[in-house]
């Protein structure tokens, strides 16, 4: 896994265009990591900066996703304030970031969970819940900004996230890929007491 600062989210429909040329096949060019995608100073002050993370597997395939990272302190007054409950409530769709939407694109066809997701460009977003899983949405939607929601008629897939409290709270939204093996990785997203999983496998 690699995670870096990142700030322009690249022309969505572009990428989505090559990714679903792409196939199976090696033929399109493949997707930049986020060592690759060029910051925008001006988004880096930003009080939520645009964040990134991939994973490569063994084949050279990849997902990357561009996300706001806002912290747990109030960006107006820079006070403490309770996240999930309050500014992210309950049960609500969430856009998962801050600013831009939350983008996902992959050059490999995926099981995500008990779930196929083709090769092509998304947009997450997630259902936070406070006694019960919370839920990892994947759009069709690509390039909006983070709200309104495009509603689930545009859904590919809805799936129950792997949730824990966690003891040490973490500061600042994050979103990240753990490898476990070469076709295989778990996508975890950190904020505030919560952890919330989905499995990633590459399909064959």
């Amino acid at each position: 896994m690699r995670y870096c600062a990142a700030a322009v989210i690249l022309p969505l429909f572009v990428i989505l265009a090559s990714t679903q040329m792409l196939g199976r096949s090696r033929r399109a060019r493949a997707l930049p990591p986020c060592s690759a995608i060029k910051n925008d100073a001006a988004k880096l002050l930003r009080p939520s900066p645009p964040g990134c993370s991939d994973i490569k597997f063994s084949d050279g395939t990849m997902i990357v996703l561009q996300y706001g990272r806002p912290k747990l302190r109030n960006p107006i007054n820079g006070g403490p304030r309770e996240v999930f409950g309050t500014v992210v409530p309950w049960g609500k769709v969430w856009r998962a970031g801050a600013n831009e939407a939350t983008s996902f694109i992959t050059d490999a066809n995926l099981i995500i969970a008990n779930k196929r997701v083709p090769a092509g460009a998304y947009t997450i977003y997630v259902i936070p819940e406070r006694h019960k899983p919370w839920t990892f949405i994947l759009n069709r939607t690509t390039g909006q900004p983070g709200y309104p929601y495009p509603g689930a008629s545009s859904d590919l897939a809805r799936i129950e996230m792997d949730t824990n409290v966690v003891r040490d709270g973490v500061d600042q939204l994050t979103i990240d890929f753990e490898s476990s093996g070469s076709d295989f990785t778990k996508l975890t997203l950190k904020w505030e007491d919560w952890e919330a999983t989905v499995n990633i496998v590459e399909e064959h």
